[in-house]
C-alpha cells in the first residue's frame, strides 16, 4: 500500500499530534494511502446520498399512507428482500466484467433517483388522473425501493473493497474507512435538515444522486490506483447482505449444530425485535405529534400566501382591486389566525382545529363587502392540502436532524469508546450496554409516549446499537471457524434478521390491530423482549469467554 505521503502536511509538531491521535485515540495507522482516501470519500458519499433518501421515505410515507400501515410493509420488505438479492446474484453472474457490473448497478440507481424527482412533481401537480401517478402510489413505490437501496449500493462497496484489500489490509484499513459511513450519515441528515425548507423534497433528490454519480467517478479512480486492475475484475464476487450463492443448506446446518451460535442468532433476533417495534413507535408519535412542533406562523404565511395569491393573479380581480389590497389582506388574515392561535397557548391544538381557525378567517375576510361581490372564497381543501405538505416538509426535516444527532452520537462512541468498553469491562459486557439502556428507555416511554421522549430515545438506542453494539456482535464470531464466521453469519445477518423484521411486525399487528392496545401497551412487550435478549446476552457471553 502507498504509505509514502502523508495524508496532511504541515509542521513536525502538528504532524506529531495528528499520528497520536490517529494511532492512541482512533487506533488507525497514519498516514494514509490514496487508496484508503477514496474508499473513505467513496463510503462516505453513498451514505450521506441514503441519509438524504431515507428521511424523505418515512415523511412521505406517513403523510400519504400513514405509521398505521408500516408493519404490513415490514413484513413485505422481509420477504421481498430475498428475491431482491437473488435477482442481484443472477446479474452478478451475468457480468464477466465486474468493473462494469459496479457501475452499471450505481448508473441504474442513479437513473432511477433522477426519475422519481419527475415523479414527486408530477404527482404533486395533479399531472396525471391515473392511480398509479398518484402521490400514494408514487410514496408507495418510493418506500419499498428506498428499503432496498441500500442493500444494492453498500454490497456493491464492500464487494470492491474485499478485491481492493487482503486480510491484513483489511484488518487496518476497515476502521478509517467505516468513519466514512458515520460521517456520511451525519452529513446526509444535516443536508436534509438545512435544504429541505428551501429547496423542496423532490430537489434533495438531485443532491442523492450526484453524490451517487461522484461514486461512480470515484470507482474508476480506484481501480487505476490498484496495482492491476484485471486481478480485481477477477476477484470480485457478490458480497450481498444474504449469502446466496453460498450453501444456504450449510449454512444452516452450521448454526443450529452449534449452540454457541444459536445464541448469537438469539441476540440478533430479539435485538431486531425490539428495534422494529421501537421504530413503528417512533413513527407513530411522529406522525401523532410532529404536528404540534410545526412553527404555526410558518405554516399560517403558507397558507395565506396559497389562497390570496391565486385571486391577486385572476385577471378579473386583477382589473377590479389593486395589489395593496390584496397586500393588506394577507396582513389581516395572518393577525386574525394569530390572534385565534394565541388562545391555544399552553394547550394542545389538533390539526382539526387549526384548520378550522385558518380556514375560517381566510373565508371571514373574503366574504367582506367588495370581495364578496365577485363571490371568491377558497378552496375547501386548501388549507388541508397547504398543511399536509407543510407537514411533510417539517417531518422530513425532523428526521433529518434526528439521523445527524445518531451518526454524531455514533461517530463518538465508535472513536473514543468501543475500544476502551473491549478493554475494560470485555465483550459480554459490552453487549448488554444496549438492551440494559433499552430497557431503560421503553420505561420512560411507557410513562411518556410523547415525540421527546422517543426522540431521545431514538438517538442512544441508534448511536449504540451503529456503534458499540455492532463492533461487539462482530467479536463473537471470533471464536469459531471458517466456516462458521462466513456461512453461519451470512445466514444470521440476513434470514435471521429479516425473520426478526417479521416477527415483530405481527406482534405489533397483534397488539394494535386485534386487541386494540396502544403504544403504551406496546412498550410492555417489547419491555418483555429486551428481558429475554439480555438473558440470551448473559448465555452468550459466558460461552464466548469460556471458547477464548
Amino acid at each position: 500500500m502507498d504509505r509514502k505521503t502523508p495524508l496532511i502536511q504541515g509542521n513536525a509538531s502538528v504532524n506529531t499530534y495528528i499520528v497520536k491521535f490517529f494511532r492512541n485515540i482512533l487506533r488507525w495507522n497514519y498516514p494514509l494511502s490514496r487508496k484508503e482516501v477514496y474508499s473513505f470519500l467513496y463510503f462516505f458519499l453513498i451514505i450521506t446520498s441514503y441519509y438524504i433518501i431515507k428521511p424523505l421515505r418515512t415523511s412521505r410515507f406517513l403523510n400519504e399512507i400513514g405509521a398505521e400501515n408500516i408493519p404490513y410493509f415490514y413484513l413485505l420488505n422481509s420477504f421481498l428482500i430475498f428475491g431482491v438479492v437473488y435477482l442481484y446474484n443472477l446479474i452478478v453472474k451475468a457480468f464477466r466484467n465486474k468493473r462494469k457490473l459496479l457501475l452499471s448497478v450505481n448508473g441504474f440507481l442513479v437513473l432511477n433517483i433522477f426519475a422519481f424527482v419527475f415523479l414527486f412533481n408530477f404527482s404533486a401537480s395533479g399531472g396525471s388522473s391515473a392511480w398509479f401517478l398518484n402521490s400514494k402510489a408514487v410514496s408507495t413505490v418510493f418506500f419499498i425501493w428506498a428499503s432496498f437501496f441500500a442493500v444494492f449500493v453498500v454490497s456493491v462497496f464492500w464487494s470492491l473493497m474485499s478485491s481492493l484489500y487482503n486480510t491484513d489490509e483489511a484488518k487496518v484499513s476497515y476502521g478509517f474507512i467505516g468513519l466514512g459511513g458515520v460521517l456520511g450519515g451525519a452529513c446526509g441528515g444535516s443536508i436534509t435538515e438545512f435544504f429541505v425548507t428551501r429547496i423542496g423534497e423532490s430537489y434533495l433528490l438531485f443532491i442523492s444522486g450526484f453524490l451517487l454519480f461522484c461514486c461512480i467517478l470515484i470507482t474508476e479512480k480506484l481501480f487505476s490506483i490498484h496495482d492491476s486492475s484485471d486481478s480485481v475484475e477477477d476477484k470480485i464476487v457478490s458480497r450481498p447482505a444474504s449469502g446466496v450463492g453460498e450453501s444456504n443448506e450449510t449454512s444452516t446446518l452450521e448454526l443450529f449444530r452449534d449452540p454457541y451460535v444459536r445464541l448469537i442468532a438469539g441476540i440478533v433476533l430479539f435485538m431486531t425485535m425490539a428495534g422494529t417495534i421501537f421504530d413503528f413507535q417512533l413513527k407513530t408519535l411522529c406522525q401523532q405529534d410532529i404536528y404540534k412542533e410545526i412553527p404555526f406562523q410558518d405554516l399560517v404565511n403558507q397558507v395565506v400566501d396559497s389562497t390570496i395569491s391565486p385571486l391577486n393573479s385572476s385577471a378579473e380581480t386583477s382589473k377590479a382591486y389593486s395589489e395593496d389590497l390584496f397586500k393588506d389582506a394577507a396582513v389581516s388574515i395572518r393577525e386574525d389566525i394569530s390572534k385565534a392561535i394565541s388562545g391555544f397557548r399552553g394547550a394542545s391544538i389538533d390539526r382539526l382545529a387549526m384548520d378550522n381557525i385558518i380556514d375560517g378567517a381566510i373565508g371571514s375576510y373574503l366574504s367582506r363587502p367588495g370581495f364578496s361581490t365577485l363571490a371568491i372564497h377558497p378552496s375547501p381543501d386548501v388549507v388541508a392540502e397547504v398543511r399536509k405538505k407543510f407537514t411533510s416538509t417539517y417531518t422530513t426535516q425532523y428526521f433529518g436532524w434526528l439521523f445527524k444527532k445518531v451518526s454524531l452520537l455514533s461517530l463518538l462512541v465508535q472513536a473514543f469508546l468501543t475500544a476502551r468498553f473491549h478493554q475494560t469491562i470485555g465483550v459480554p459486557l459490552s453487549l448488554l450496554v444496549l438492551p440494559v439502556l433499552s430497557m431503560i428507555d421503553l420505561s420512560f416511554l411507557f410513562l411518556f409516549p410523547v415525540l421527546a421522549t422517543i426522540s431521545i430515545a431514538t438517538i442512544i438506542q441508534n448511536g449504540l446499537s451503529y456503534s458499540l453494539m455492532q463492533s461487539s456482535k462482530e467479536q463473537l464470531f471470533i471464536p469459531t471457524s471458517d466456516t462458521v464466521r462466513y456461512r453461519a453469519k451470512s445466514m444470521i445477518d440476513t434470514f435471521v434478521f429479516r425473520f426478526g423484521d417479521a416477527m415483530a411486525s405481527i406482534l405489533i399487528l397483534l397488539v394494535t390491530r386485534f386487541f386494540g392496545y396502544g403504544l403504551r401497551e406496546l412498550s410492555l412487550v417489547n419491555i418483555l423482549i429486551v428481558s429475554v435478549w439480555i438473558f440470551v446476552v448473559f448465555r452468550c457471553g459466558k460461552k464466548y469467554i469460556s471458547r477464548l
